[in-house]
């Protein structure tokens, strides 16, 4: 793949793989009928911000270090967004409590609801990333995958 073809599909990739998970979720809760679409701004005021923020802080360093380490296939992007979205969850609740027992308790609080939903959502946002990119492509001395039978 030319250089400046691998250029623009990064570039595509971090400009629409985050918003995979705000237009999930937005689309579910309007199409369920559960908010209105006052309520479906708000969540695109707050989501889009959030998950930028996300993919540049966290979603670079994982995008190089995989580039450089040269894990191209799906499973390493899948398991990077599962690892971003573990260190949100605990960065989130490091941020909200003091010591390391409350750490705990607020980690444990988190793993029944807030911590599947974040890592559903950075993980679907980086299979979708890879998707648009498809690193796989990027270097002659991998094989192309064989057609599908």
């Amino acid at each position: 793949m030319p250089r400046r073809a691998r250029l623009i599909r990064i570039l595509l990739g971090f400009l629409f793989a985050p918003l995979t998970p705000v237009v999930a979720l937005v689309a579910i809760a309007v199409g369920s009928g559960g908010i209105g679409i006052g309520q479906s701004w708000l969540m695109f005021m707050i989501g889009v911000p959030s998950v930028y923020a996300a993919a540049i802080v966290l979603g670079i360093p994982m995008f190089l270090l995989v580039r450089w380490r040269k894990w191209n296939d799906a499973g390493a992007y899948i398991s990077g967004g599962v690892l971003i979205g573990l260190v949100l969850c605990v960065a989130y609740a490091g941020g909200s409590t003091h010591g390391l027992r409350a750490l705990q308790a607020s980690l444990a609080q988190e793993a029944k609801g807030f911590m599947p939903f974040v890592v559903t959502c950075s993980t679907s946002a980086s299979f979708v990333f890879w998707m648009i990119v498809r690193p796989d492509r990027f270097d002659a001395s991998v094989p192309p995958a064989p057609p599908a039978a």
